[in-house]
């Protein structure tokens, strides 16, 4: 059984249940406040909910996280969608769904935040993995930073590595009325330029049919967005967040 980060250990230890939690990378945490209630619920509902979100989510680390999300009897849990299909530029490297290689480098990971999560959390400072606070450049404008680039692209698509324990996460989740949707993150015009027409549409098309496969809905935002709502060409700035969170809203609506 995968062990669970110390960061979300901590969660499930401190907090009562979150009615909606958003679990994902860098793209939530961009996209979503790390919490809001009442005036600020995320869907207008005055559910409470709280985002889990790390730089670069792995599979496992986004898998612990919906598992503490059901454990806690979440009434809604938006999971991003990339971690479990896609392989950034860097990631695509390393063979990331390698058996024996992925379980190693994932365990590498969680002990690496380990002693400065733990650290940071005894003089309550901010944890530096888990966009535990919004990110400082929210209020940019769109700049196209080569190191990004270099990073996130080209991406490869591929299957989950361990669609057997999502299945089984889901279908606990269904079991107790938890609600699972799978996210797919808005796009700038550069990103889709990046991607080309052939890897978004292969992407749309994997995320359904991985919802499909689980029984449950996506959120994908219709795009591109203009680049005038992203702070680089894939991270979303205060002007794009309203327009996520309208836009989830809507969608939320439409489906009651």
């Amino acid at each position: 059984m995968a062990t669970i980060p110390v960061l979300l250990a901590d969660h499930a230890t401190r907090a009562q249940r979150t009615d909606i939690m958003v679990i994902g990378s860098s793209l939530m945490a961009y996209a979503v406040p790390v919490s809001g209630h009442g005036a600020t619920s995320l869907l207008g509902d005055q559910r409470s909910h709280r985002r889990v979100a790390e730089r670069r989510m792995t599979e496992t680390s986004l898998l612990n996280a919906l598992d503490l999300a059901i454990a806690q009897h979440s009434f809604l849990v938006l999971l991003e969608a990339n971690p479990l299909l896609v392989d950034f530029g860097d990631q695509s490297r390393r063979r990331s769904c390698d058996g024996i290689q992925h379980m190693i480098r994932n365990t590498i990971a969680a002990e690496r935040r380990r002693v400065p999560e733990a650290f940071r959390t005894l003089f309550q400072l901010p944890l530096v993995y888990s966009f535990s606070s919004d990110p400082p450049n929210l209020a940019s404008k769109h700049v196209i930073s080569p190191t990004i680039i270099r990073e996130l692209y080209p991406l490869t698509i591929r299957a989950p590595c361990d669609e057997p324990r999502l299945e089984a996460a889901v279908a606990r989740a269904k079991a107790q009325g938890t609600q699972v949707v799978l996210v797919l993150p808005p796009r700038s015009p550069d990103a889709d330029r990046l991607l080309g027409p052939k890897v978004t549409s292969e992407l749309g098309r994997r995320v359904q049919e991985l919802a499909d496969r689980l029984g449950i809905d996506v959120f994908a935002a219709e795009g591109p967005w203009p680049n005038a709502e992203f702070v680089d060409t894939a991270h979303l700035n205060i002007i794009g967040r309203g327009h996520f969170r309208r836009a989830l809203r809507q969608w939320w609506a439409s489906r009651q």
